[in-house]
């Protein structure tokens, strides 16, 4: 997920995105970095692309576990198979 996605899922939950401002500032920070070092020192930008996935990731975890508001159209069974199927696993896939 995009970081203007997860800032975009949140701009209707004033209390959630303000309680967590610093993520995003956070967030912002690392890709702003990112984008120092390709103009900059495009040769140290493999390394630190790959920092910043690994960064990226462990930011969109706790964006799921601890700010997304749920859907209240999806149950937990629906979203397992949906993860499931997108990490691969064939026999999630069949809904």
């Amino acid at each position: 997920m995009t970081i203007y996605l997860m800032y975009y899922d949140l701009m209707d939950w004033p209390k959630e995105f303000i309680a967590h401002e610093n993520f995003f500032l956070d967030l912002f920070k690392a890709f702003d970095e990112l984008l120092y070092i390709k103009i900059n020192s495009p040769c140290e930008y493999d390394e630190k692309y790959d920092q910043y996935l690994l960064y990226k990731g462990r930011m969109e975890e706790y964006y799921y576990t601890n700010l997304a508001v749920p859907s209240p159209y999806y149950d937990e069974a629906a979203l397992n198979r949906i993860t499931g199927c997108l990490s691969g696993d064939l026999n999630e896939c069949i809904f």
